[in-house]
């Protein structure tokens, strides 16, 4: 996500929701791949008809839209309190 984290905070929200929106869009895709991937069609229309029908019952269903919601307000809100408190996600340092 270049470009996001030089935003200063609370400027710019157009942006920052069209780089995350950006993000949703190629992770819904991927997610798609997979399960053509996983359930295989038997025709390239129907591997197109998964497809779209996967991805816009995933961006519909209240279920996925409320973990997503909290799953990544959980994560956001340890990525901001980690980087006030200096915490690094690695290897400790010995």
């Amino acid at each position: 996500m270049a470009g996001y984290w030089e935003i200063p905070e609370g400027t710019d929200c157009a942006r920052k929701a069209w780089i995350t929106g950006r993000l949703g869009a190629a992770l819904g895709l991927i997610g798609s791949a997979y399960h053509i991937i996983l359930i295989p069609p038997e025709s390239a229309f129907k591997a197109v008809q998964t497809a779209a029908t996967s991805t816009v019952t995933m961006a519909h269903s209240y279920v996925t839209g409320s973990s997503a919601c909290v799953g990544l307000g959980l994560l956001a809100a340890f990525t901001k309190i980690g980087k006030r408190e200096g915490w690094r996600i690695g290897p400790p340092k010995l």
